[in-house]
């Protein structure tokens, strides 16, 4: 089964920060800064953490290939194993091309390209009034999703800064420095310039989704799961295998025509509706799908990888959990 290999796009203020950590969740599988992974690259000491390290002392910015090395080096880590989510990569078509090249080297590549949509001039309201928890990235809004500590000033409306505090932590809030109207007009023109051509560039693969931010956010929630859906000829495709049956129905759209032969641990059917889809491997099943509560379709490596995080499967530690299996009815 492929790995979940995401790329999230989305213009300064789409709403990455909120929807990026729910798709995480959802899919059991982690979402990539950049940066993040470039500063985690350094302090490791790793062989492209000190060529990175040496470039940026000497004022210089990092190259692709550095990019690529420190992507390719983090993938390999037991949480990328049913795949990822990236976040500001690529930039630009030649990053885009060189991430496909270095997928491909991987046995992998890219499943889905999401992008948020949002007028630029709704953007500057939702910049302006943005106000962040660095360590976790969590963000907050003054006016759409504010802190509960926040006060503010009588005179002139505007949030105290001392009142602005994280919820979870307690821990107080920033905002960045490029969260302005004028460095936002600069941000916006950059982001289109870059975006469109790998928007483009992936459009012929049938794997791109474009999602209207602009809506309340169970709007947006709601199409980002949309988006997320496999239609079931790229499942069929993906497991290697075809469905039994002759007619239009998808063969993820019924779990009563199979009879499981695993035993499902409580709860799990509260999470989950599932349907498999009929294996080249002999009788046995050996490839299946899964449908989440809310609708999006994922693979049964990143379906466990979740269910695990969240306590619903495993058992002793460092012991993996036991793959569903399936049998077919009896013709």
């Amino acid at each position: 089964w492929p790995r979940n290999i995401m790329i999230l796009f989305g213009p300064p203020g789409a709403g990455k920060g909120t929807h990026g950590p729910k798709i995480e969740d959802m899919l059991g599988i982690p979402q990539l800064s950049t940066g993040d992974m470039l500063r985690a690259a350094v302090a490791a000491k790793s062989d492209v953490g000190l060529k990175a390290a040496a470039v940026m002392k000497a004022g210089g910015l990092v190259s692709d290939d550095i990019v690529i090395g420190i992507i390719r080096d983090r993938i390999r880590q037991p949480d990328c194993q049913f795949g990822f989510i990236l976040d500001g990569f690529p930039r630009t078509l030649v990053q885009a091309k060189e991430l496909d090249n270095m997928l491909a080297e991987e046995g992998a590549r890219v499943t889905k390209v999401v992008e948020l949509q949002v007028p630029d001039e709704v953007l500057e309201e939702r910049i302006c009034g943005r106000w962040i928890h660095k360590k976790s990235g969590r963000s907050y809004h003054v006016k759409y999703a504010p802190p509960k500590s926040m006060q503010k000033d009588g005179d002139d409306g505007k949030p105290i800064p001392e009142s602005m505090m994280d919820d979870e932590t307690g821990e107080p809030l920033m905002q960045r420095p490029d969260d302005t109207a004028s460095a936002l007009v600069k941000r916006l023109n950059g982001y289109h310039g870059e975006t469109v051509p790998i928007l483009k560039h992936y459009a012929p693969k049938g794997i791109v989704a474009e999602v209207n931010a602009n809506q309340g956010m169970d709007g947006v929630w709601g199409e980002v799961l949309d988006a997320l859906k496999r239609n079931s000829s790229a499942v069929t495709d993906a497991a290697a295998t075809s469905s039994s049956s002759t007619s239009d129905e998808s063969p993820l759209s019924s779990l009563s025509q199979f009879k499981p032969t695993w035993q499902l641990p409580d709860g799990i059917e509260n999470h989950i509706e599932a349907l498999i889809v009929k294996s080249a491997i002999g009788g046995t099943l050996g490839a299946a799908a899964f449908r989440s509560a809310g609708g999006a379709m994922f693979g049964v490596g990143c379906a466990v990888g979740s269910f695990v995080e969240r306590g619903i499967l495993g058992g002793e530690e460092g012991v993996d959990p036991a793959m569903p299996k399936f049998e077919l009815p009896s013709s």
